[in-house]
């Protein structure tokens, strides 16, 4: 029995009895009239079409009778089994035990009777004269003859059974044995035609488990190598058989598979029912399931993929999965032309079931396998409509004629759900992918793309399956990696922007104290201190001279004297009033700079609370979903009220002042001042002869020697002679203040590497689930490493620092190439991911830009004098200590290479390793020519490897052209597409599994390289 949709899980019982076995519960054929037998055989095909076992082999001891019987009785009543019912032997051969060892033969249904005639006559029983003779009844009959009383009564005779014939004949059943030699011989041509096996019991009745190798280490050649399969139930047994290493056999299973033949052979079993009603009931409900067509080919299939085309156990994961999830598993696909459609070709008229596991579609070019492949995604809503090869507006759905429109798909959904489009129609914006679907225009271009770096398309579809690891409830409800990493970060990024922001004060100041310590800065204090004295120098020299005061006249005394006075008083006036004022400019001064002082701190605060209100927009929805009021974690209270009354109360004081200073006032000290200057003149005006001159004098001296105080100054008066020598005295301070300024500035900067040390922290924590997958698929990958890193690394600095170097100046970094050179064995030297590799990075940066380390003795450099015009040192500081060049990556390589390292095959391959191996969707996979950018050689290590891990858990369909990859990984369903052009187009679709044989040939003639495809695979089993 052949099934469209090609190889299926089935349950197979392998080991019953009729009533021509000795151990027959019941009455027996040779004991039944031929009315009897014939409803003996009705009974048997009743239960065998009722039950829920697709195929049964009858292993009747010695004997075809049972088999032959059932199918005589169906060839002459018309009843008809509707399952495959297998011819088989079971017998007994000799071997040095003290128990009898069993051995199964099952035959195809295709083997004639004659052939299993001729197979039984060329076996040897073994007789104690050494006369051996073929197998036969009488030859068992005459078995019992030659048998001691001893041995006779340990097989149960009795004077009944050695009566006559009949019972002789159960006793020789009993007894008898075929020589190893015989059944080797016997069973030679019907294997090489593909017309049966040998099923060796193991651990069940008759197995081989209890040999004793140590002492016959010839028997497991044999034994072991000369069966197909084995019979067992036990799970630990499969498991050695399958070649399935585990923590129980890890230690010896490759001496096992070598004791068997060197390769895994499958695990079978049966009921082993005595009795019609035990039919398909397998002992301990471990059934035997066997997944291909349900026929003696499906049953060879196995010994070519033994662990996973058999089971043991109640039912394979995979039904289960199928059955869980039915919505995710595509049953059907059915193309048909609308009715009064005006395409007069026919095109489609398809219905075409759907495996669950591997689809492989195939067919000559132009064959409607991309077709097929189309319809499968514009069903599924796929998002990459645009790179389909033939759903396109430059082919059937060209504009000019559409055929699409003329045609209707539907896909059924195992969970009996449809979904029907026209073959015109577009996936809407916003629909959801219910089918992944790589066209093969969408790999090359994925493939091809000049700069495969971050951000790049294959970047992209690689994070689109990492993502598919982390689980939902972890996801943060982000719909990417990229944004579920912006959303655990963001504290820390806010967190590093605020250090930043700390720094760049910092950074200035360091500066400036930097240019203090300059020899030029220096000699430039030094220069202006000579310059101020000798402008003092000056000064003194033009002292004014002492005019002495005049003698008194007694005639003028009293008019002089009075005179003097008013002049006098008019002189205090003026000096109280210019002290006045001059408390006044400096008390104005010192309020404008509180007023500044007040109003930067209320833009703070201004800032603090749009800063507060954007944390609590932040917070509201998760603090909202702990069920936490706000106010029970956060209390910052911000209140204007006292700066508002401090700035009003400075802006009315300042006010005042300016009144006081304003000269157009006649209240002001200004206005005042100018009076007393008219008042004075006219007194001074009315002096005559030696008192005029002594009043000059006096007067020149008081601005003289204003004048020299100015001159002279305090170190707080900007521009005076003790202001420049307390700037010099200031230095011998600056290194002390500077060295304090720069351990400050670095723990900053080391504050921003553990905020950059916990992202990367971050990305290890998100990407980890995906890197322990790939570990433990390293078994599939070991031919094509993937490797995970997460680093801390650098970038742009080079960049962002010579943005503010001038490379013609005199410094390590000067030179485009060679100061290039240098920058990249600094930051060679040192480990960045770890604090002490960065100090010393910072460290050594900051050295070089104090110090040309070109040539010896490295002599002292200023930054100053190596920036381009207009650029500022505090610039090129927060560059380097700012830390913006080291960013922490998640890097994905395969062996060596770097992601933009690889060649256009070798990320094709990555691609689909990802989407087939690590991608964790459950939706069905269809990919077009997965293998066309690929050479054969990782088609075979690493596709073929990938394919069977993908269909084990989600639906794959592949269009292929290429026989390595539809038979290598065993495609449950080959599809074969053909276009027929017969006065019209029209494609047609058939489908079945690889052993079904119209499906092989089709493989054979369609498919490149043809038979020595399965030459090869055929070596690769059975060399």
């Amino acid at each position: 029995m052949t099934d469209a949709r090609g190889s299926l899980w089935r349950k197979w019982d392998l080991h019953v009895h009729t009533p021509a076995s000795f151990h027959w519960k019941g009455a027996r054929f040779s004991n039944m009239s031929p009315a009897q037998s014939d409803e003996a055989c009705k009974a048997i095909i009743d239960k065998v079409n009722a039950s829920d076992v697709a195929v049964f082999a009858v292993v009747d001891y010695w004997t075809f009778d049972g088999y032959c019987r059932i199918r005589d009785y169906e060839s002459r009543s018309g009843y008809k089994l509707a399952k495959t019912l297998l011819p088989g032997m079971e017998v007994r051969v000799e071997a040095p035990t003290e128990y009898r060892l069993n051995a199964q033969i099952i035959f195809s249904d295709r083997a004639t009777q004659q052939e299993l005639r001729d197979f039984k006559s060329n076996l040897r029983v073994l007789f104690p004269t050494g006369n051996h003779r073929p197998l036969s009844d009488e030859a068992l009959i005459t078995l019992t003859h030659e048998l001691g009383e001893d041995k006779l009564k340990q097989l149960g005779a009795t004077e009944a059974l050695l009566k006559d014939d009949a019972g002789r004949l159960v006793l020789g059943a009993k007894a008898a044995l075929v020589t190893r030699q015989s059944l080797h011989e016997a069973i030679a041509p019907l294997r090489r035609s593909g017309k049966a096996v040998v099923v060796q019991p193991y651990d069940t009745s008759g197995g081989v488990e209890k040999l004793d190798w140590k002492t016959q280490p010839v028997l497991d050649g044999v034994f072991l190598h000369f069966a197909d399969m084995f019979e067992t139930r036990d799970q630990d047994s499969v498991d050695l058989f399958h070649g399935a290493v585990t923590p129980k056999n890890e230690k010896f299973i490759q001496n096992f598979l070598k004791a068997i033949g060197g390769k895994p052979k499958p695990a079978v079993c049966g009921s082993d029912a005595h009795a019609v009603a035990d039919y398909g009931l397998f002992p301990g409900g471990r059934a035997c399931w066997i997944k291909a067509d349900a026929n003696f080919l499906g049953l060879l299939q196995t010994i070519n993929e033994p662990g996973a085309r058999t089971f043991i156990g109640d039912e394979p994961l995979h039904l289960k999965e199928v059955r869980r999830r039915p919505m995710r598993y595509l049953s059907s696909v059915e193309v048909r032309k609308i009715p009064g459609a005006t395409e007069p070709d026919a095109w489609f008229d398809a219905l075409i079931p759907l495996n669950h596991e591997l689809v492989a579609i195939i067919g000559n070019k132009g064959s409607g396998k991309s077709a097929l492949a189309d319809i499968v995604g514009l069903l599924g809503a796929s998002h990459n409509e645009r790179h389909f090869s033939f759903l396109r507006d430059a082919k059937f759905r060209n504009p000019k004629d559409n055929k699409a429109r003329s045609f209707r798909a539907t896909a059924t959904w195992e969970s009996q759900e449809t979904t029907t489009r026209t073959l015109d129609s577009r996936t809407g914006p916003g629909e959801v992918e219910r089918v992944t679907y790589l066209p093969q225009s969408r790999l090359e271009e994925i493939c091809n793309e000049l700069d495969a770096g971050v951000g790049s398309a294959f970047d992209c579809e690689l994070k689109a399956v990492i993502f598919s690891h982390i689980p939902v409830d972890k996801r943060l409800g982000a719909k990417s990696i990229d944004e579920l990493l912006s959303i655990r970060k963001g504290p820390l990024d806010d967190r590093i922007q605020q250090l930043r922001v700390q720094l760049s004060p910092l950074n200035e100041k360091i500066a400036t104290l930097e240019q203090a310590l300059t020899p030029e800065y220096r000699a430039n204090l030094q220069r202006r201190i000579e310059a101020k004295e000798k402008e003092l120098a000056a000064h003194d020299a033009l002292r004014p001279v002492v005019v002495e005061p005049p003698e008194k006249n007694p005639e003028t005394k009293a008019a002089a004297e009075k005179l003097m006075a008013d002049i006098e008083e008019s002189r205090q006036r003026a000096a109280a009033l210019d002290d006045a004022l001059e408390k006044s400019r400096r008390t104005l001064d010192e309020l404008q700079r509180l007023t500044e002082r007040a109003r930067q701190v209320r833009t703070r605060l201004e800032n603090l609370q749009r800063q507060f209100q954007t944390f609590t927009n932040a917070v509201a929805e998760d603090l909202a979903a702990l069920e936490i009021p706000f106010d029970a974690v956060v209390d910052v209270k911000v209140s204007f009220h006292a700066i508002d009354e401090k700035l009003a109360a400075l802006v009315a004081r300042s006010a005042e002042l300016e009144h006081e200073l304003d000269a157009s006032r006649p209240d002001s000290f200004a206005s005042r001042r100018a009076a007393e200057s008219v008042t004075f003149a006219a007194l001074e005006a009315k002096l005559e002869g030696p008192a005029k001159e002594y009043e000059r004098y006096r007067t020149e001296r008081e601005a003289w020697q204003a004048a020299r105080a100015t001159l002279v100054g305090n170190a707080q008066l900007a521009g005076s002679l003790e202001f420049e020598k307390a700037r010099l005295a200031a230095l011998e301070v600056v290194p002390e203040r500077l060295a304090a300024l720069k351990q400050k500035r670095l723990e900053l900067s080391l504050h921003v590497y553990d905020a950059i040390t916990a992202i990367a922290q971050l990305y290890e924590d998100v990407y980890d689930a995906v890197q322990r997958f790939v570990q433990e698929q390293q078994g599939v990958l070991r031919e094509f490493p993937l490797n995970f890193s997460v680093a801390i690394r650098e970038s742009g600095l080079e960049d962002a620092l010579f943005a503010h170097l001038n490379r013609a100046a005199t410094g390590s970094f000067a030179g485009l190439e060679d100061g290039a050179r240098m920058l990249q064995g600094i930051l060679a030297r040192h480990d960045l991911g770890s604090a002490a590799g960065v100090t010393a990075l910072l460290q050594e940066l900051d050295d070089h830009l104090h110090r040309d380390h070109r040539v010896e003795p490295k002599p002292v450099t200023t930054l100053h004098a190596q920036l381009r015009k207009n650029h500022k040192p505090e610039s090129v500081y927060d560059v380097i200590f700012g830390l913006t060049y080291l960013l922490p990556t998640y890097s994905l390589r395969l062996g060596s290479k770097e992601l933009s390292q690889l060649s256009p095959g070798e990320r094709g391959a990555v691609l689909l390793a990802f989407y087939l191996l690590i991608d964790r969707s459950d939706t069905p996979l269809v990919i077009d020519q997965p293998e066309e950018n690929l050479d054969n050689e990782t088609v075979y290590r690493l596709l073929g490897s990938c394919l069977r891990v993908a269909k084990a858990r989600r639906q794959v369909v592949m269009v292929t052209h290429n026989p390595n990859l539809a038979v290598a990984c065993d495609a449950e369903q080959v599809i074969h597409a053909r276009h027929v052009s017969d006065g019209g187009n029209r494609i047609e679709y058939s489908s079945g599994a690889i052993e079904n044989p119209a499906i092989n040939a089709a493989l054979l003639n369609v498919l490149e390289g043809t038979r020595p495809a399965f030459q090869n695979r055929e070596s690769k089993y059975f060399d």
